[in-house]
């Protein structure tokens, strides 16, 4: 098993012939994991750079040593023309879904007939299903009651509580348990690694609208009104959908189709409960280191602001205590001066001026930073420097 944490989300860059040499060493499904892509997609991809793939059944005819047949590359385009196959966000846990569907035993639910003895939540849907559809033509369980979260026409009711059944049992025998989560009205499926929700509806599909005779009138007297030329009805198609794993890269729905009916698919909506489960796991972890990096990069970023702040104070102080040292030393060199002119014989006030000579040198001493008194600005987080200690 790769390890799935160092997949690159970078686009792959492979050429042509490389491509088809792949297509044909590895089944489309897996190939087009290992690129992040779905299958169709990369289908899409091969047939837009005229690149053929094995047709349906190809792989199983391998294993069983039958003739098998490689389609030749056509000519039509280079061998050496590179290709970019993008990757996306999701590449991380569509590994992880790929990887959990390989290794992850199937699961057997078995639809009940008939409804003899409901578990807890589905008979509790059961009482809380409303008789009268709504406007869409869907029936569901009244607002304030603690049901599942079922939405389908009247005659899909039974069928979706046996589903519903069937299911609350397969997920007891596997370990988990399913309940209602009646604040946030969702179905809730727990004992997983994270705890996955999900709801059984009824797809809706569009038919033409035939106008009532009272649309027909309100068009008559107000040529602006607009009568929908479709209307929307249930389509009697159930549908399993996991609804909080959007964005991951994994299946969240399974549906009836034109052959395949819920019930045989309802086991690998159980395994894609378990691969949701991990997958919402690994997001929130991913989101976790995430934050902690951002965490990281802030507080690292104001740490440099502080550092940046503590320089330009600390230079602001130097600047400070210069200008004050070169003031004192400028007065000294002045008080020389004075004193060369105070002795000399000329002088008549000689008191007066040997007093503010002494003032003056003082003065000098108490604004010189090498002397220790200036009462400087101390800088920030930064105790007060001092020339004596």
């Amino acid at each position: 098993m790769s390890d799935s944490s160092h997949i690159s989300t970078y686009p792959d860059r492979v050429t042509r012939g490389e491509l088809y040499k792949r297509v044909w060493s590895t089944p489309v499904s897996r190939l087009a994991v290992e690129f992040g892509i779905s299958g169709r997609g990369l289908g899409k991809l091969c047939a837009s750079r005229d690149i053929p793939v094995p047709p349906r059944g190809w792989w199983a005819c391998r294993p069983a040593q039958r003739a098998v047949t490689i389609q030749p590359l056509p000519a039509t385009r280079p061998a050496d023309e590179i290709i970019l196959i993008g990757r996306g966000g999701s590449v991380r846990q569509r590994q992880i879904a790929f990887e959990l569907s390989e290794t992850m035993p199937p699961v057997l639910v078995t639809i009940p007939d008939q409804l003899d003895a409901p578990s807890p939540p589905v008979l509790a849907t059961l009482k809380a299903m409303q008789i009268l559809p709504r406007a869409d033509g869907l029936v569901r369980p009244r607002r304030n009651a603690c049901a599942l979260d079922v939405r389908v026409s009247p005659e899909q009711v039974g069928r979706a509580l046996r589903i519903l059944q069937g299911v609350s049992v397969a997920l007891e025998a596997c370990g988990f348990s399913l309940r209602v989560d009646r604040e946030r009205r969702v179905s809730v499926i727990e004992g997983l690694a994270e705890v996955v929700t999900f709801r059984l509806y009824e797809q809706m599909k569009n038919i033409p609208h035939q106008p009532t005779p009272a649309e027909l009138r309100r068009k008559t007297s107000n040529p602006w009104i607009t009568i929908p030329e479709t209307v929307s009805v249930p389509a009697g198609r159930l549908t399993l959908a996991i609804t909080n794993a959007d964005g991951l890269g994994i299946r969240q729905r399974w549906t009836d189709g034109k052959v395949q009916r819920l019930e045989t698919v309802a086991g690998k909506f159980i395994e894609g409960v378990q691969i949701a489960a991990r997958a919402i796991r690994a997001e929130q972890d991913r989101r976790a280191e995430q934050d902690r990096r951002w965490e990281e990069q802030y507080r690292r970023r104001e740490q440099e602001q502080r550092d940046a702040a503590l320089y330009e104070a600390r230079a602001a102080n130097v600047l400070e205590n210069l200008e004050a040292w070169r003031r004192a030393r400028d007065i000294r060199v002045m008080i020389n001066e004075v004193e060369r002119v105070v002795l000399s014989p000329e002088t008549v006030e000689k008191d007066e001026c040997l007093e503010w000579i002494e003032w003056a040198k003082l003065y000098a001493d108490q604004i010189d930073p090498s002397k220790g008194s200036l009462p400087r600005r101390p800088a920030p987080e930064e105790r007060k420097f001092s020339w004596q200690s």
